[in-house]
């Protein structure tokens, strides 16, 4: 990649304005201040909505989670899988081979 490409994007990266940033630090104020981070991104929607942010949910949920207030969740349960593998012992099946040898 030639310098004046990678500078070039580079540059354009810099310049580009945070649309979300006042619902941020709104978010933040919510999330941490106000509700001691007890709140899940649907009650902090709801907040936003009253004092009169038009934002999405996902927008809300995507935002908290890059700012890490949201916990990774791992399902309960796992799979349920019948296959138990190779169990008991083979024994070899010696009038089978006797047979085959006549």
């Amino acid at each position: 990649m030639a310098s004046s490409v990678y500078n070039y994007h580079v540059s354009e990266e810099k310049k580009k304005v945070d649309k979300y940033e006042s619902i941020k630090e709104v978010i933040d104020y919510l999330y941490i201040d106000k509700h001691k981070k007890r709140m899940s991104y649907q009650r902090i929607h709801t907040e936003l909505i009253k004092l009169g942010y038009h934002i999405g949910k996902n927008k809300v949920n995507n935002i908290m989670r890059e700012k890490g207030y949201l916990k990774i969740r791992k399902p309960k349960w796992r799979k349920y899988n019948s296959y138990e593998g190779d169990q008991g012992v083979q024994y070899q099946n010696s009038s089978y081979r006797e047979n085959l040898n006549n």
